[in-house]
């Protein structure tokens, strides 16, 4: 009997310490999720040759890190940003992307006279970034994060 209320009370502790852990992360406004050092590893395009064709180019070989923080540092040019320091604002706007069916999003990224769609995830490597050109979701660009 003992030992069922210990292996109870350590179930109990330890859910209640994951739950806590998801929901802080959970809850973390986007002006924190996206803070730290990116590393761009793709960019996609969408209807640059008619409206079905795709595109993706492949950065993982070179070494464009991005660096968001009080402001969004590029460390190296590419086709869409120079190098340079960039002020940035968070916001929330809405938008309707008809590729997909889903309530519009609200994340909106602004630096270098360009607004980007914000999405955040993860995969078995870390963090990923994902910031969508807002004027016409024809570009995508992909990174993962640099510690």
């Amino acid at each position: 009997m003992k030992i069922i209320k210990k292996t109870l009370f350590i179930l109990f502790i330890s859910s209640i310490i994951l739950t806590s852990c998801e929901k802080e992360e959970y809850n973390q406004p986007i002006q924190e999720k996206i803070k730290g050092k990116w590393k761009l590893t793709g960019i996609v395009t969408v209807g640059k040759n008619g409206p079905d064709s795709f595109n993706s180019e492949d950065f993982s070989e070179e070494n464009i890190i991005i660096d968001i923080n009080n402001n969004v540092s590029i460390k190296e040019n590419f086709e869409l940003h120079v190098i340079g320091n960039y002020d940035f604002v968070i916001k929330f706007e809405n938008y309707f992307d008809s590729t997909k069916f889903e309530e519009p999003n609200y994340n909106i990224i602004e630096f270098d006279n360009q607004k980007y769609v914000i999405e955040i995830g993860n995969n078995e490597n870390g963090r990923l970034l994902k910031l969508t050109s807002y004027s016409d979701f024809q570009k995508t660009l992909h990174f993962e994060e640099r510690k």
